[in-house]
């Protein structure tokens, strides 16, 4: 009887050795992973020079063979550049001794930043203190670094509004909220990205029953959407 084909693996390996095919393929991958995880955390590290994480990982892929569609590298290059933008907020708020008054939350949907109202408006007023211009400034810079929908809500405690330029505090809401959007299209924040809402005191984070309570639903949500 004719011995078997010498090209098939299992004889050039001798039997029972396929696995070391198997296993250098599966090495082969690992590696490829952990030079992707590398590309994801060097970028921000490197020289402007320096090659981006697209071009790493197209370099990868034609080293290594496969490929990632373009709406797949598309979500993970939005998803590193919504992390970084997260980073940059909370930076924001160490550097400006914002802890206590502002915070970032993050959700599958948005990033978002939260300002107690007494940051940028003075009790009853839309418009923005001189010394908050900074805080927003930085904060149109950042926004400015990252795709999509960006949403700016008003909110406020249920203290009734008597007399003066707003008739309810549903008006006074959604006059801060304007009064961030006009900002961040004067700093270069691309319109059509922008929306503004006010809420007045209906959706409060806590209780309005002590006055550090009022103080937390006194906000300003700045949010951006992740879809």
């Amino acid at each position: 009887m004719e011995s078997q084909n010498s090209d098939e693996p299992e004889n050039e390996l001798g039997p029972g050795t396929i696995w070391a095919v198997v296993y250098g393929d599966f090495m082969s991958y690992l590696m490829v992973f952990f030079l992707v995880l590398f590309a994801f955390s060097s970028e921000s590290k490197t020289t402007p020079d320096a090659p981006s994480f697209e071009d790493s990982l197209s370099a990868i892929q034609k080293e290594f063979g496969g490929s990632i569609s373009r709406e797949r590298l598309e979500r993970l290059t939005r998803k590193k550049q919504e992390d970084q933008v997260s980073q940059q907020l909370k930076d924001m708020i160490h550097k400006q001794g914002l802890e206590g008054l502002a915070k970032v939350e993050t959700d599958a949907h948005w990033v978002k930043l939260v300002l107690t109202a007494p940051i940028l408006f003075e009790s009853g007023s839309a418009d923005i203190k001189p010394e908050a211009s900074k805080i927003l400034y930085n904060l149109a810079a950042s926004l400015a670094q990252v795709p999509g929908e960006i949403t700016i809500a008003g909110h406020t405690d249920n203290v009734p509004i008597l007399g003066g330029r707003f008739s309810s505090n549903w008006d006074l809401s959604v006059a801060r909220a304007n009064a961030v959007v006009g900002l961040f299209v004067q700093w270069g924040v691309k319109p059509q990205r922008l929306s503004a809402s006010g809420y007045g005191e209906f959706r409060p984070v806590v209780p309005n029953d002590s006055p550090a309570h009022q103080t937390q639903n006194r906000r300003i949500e700045i949010g951006v959407s992740r879809s």
